[in-house]
C-alpha cells in the first residue's frame, strides 16, 4: 500500500456508510485558505468559526474568509491549530 492510500481507503469506508463532517461551504472554503484539515482543528477553534459564521448570518451577512482573516489568525498550538485573534483587528478589543 502506497503513503496516503489508507487515508483514502479510510474517506470511502466513511463516505459509504453516510458519516459526514458538519460543514458548510465557509468552514471548508476556511480550511482550503488555511490549507488544514478539520481534524487538525481544535475544537475550541472549530466552535470560533462556528460562532462567526452565525454572527454574519444574524446581522444577514454573509461570511467570507477575507472578512474572518480580518479578526483572526491561524495558530499553532502543538498539535492543534487554532485561530487567535489578530492584534491589529477592525475592531478593539
Amino acid at each position: 500500500m502506497l503513503p496516503g492510500e489508507d487515508r483514502h481507503l479510510y474517506s470511502i469506508v466513511l463516505l459509504l456508510r453516510g458519516v459526514r463532517y458538519p460543514l458548510s461551504a465557509f468552514k471548508e472554503e476556511l480550511l482550503k485558505h488555511f490549507g488544514i484539515h478539520f481534524s487538525q482543528l481544535h475544537p475550541l477553534a472549530f466552535m470560533r468559526v462556528v460562532h462567526f459564521e452565525l454572527s454574519c448570518v444574524a446581522v444577514a451577512g454573509e461570511p467570507l474568509v477575507p472578512l474572518f482573516c480580518m479578526f483572526y489568525k491561524l495558530v499553532s498550538d502543538g498539535d492543534w491549530f487554532s485561530f487567535g485573534k489578530r492584534k491589529d483587528s477592525v475592531s478593539p478589543p
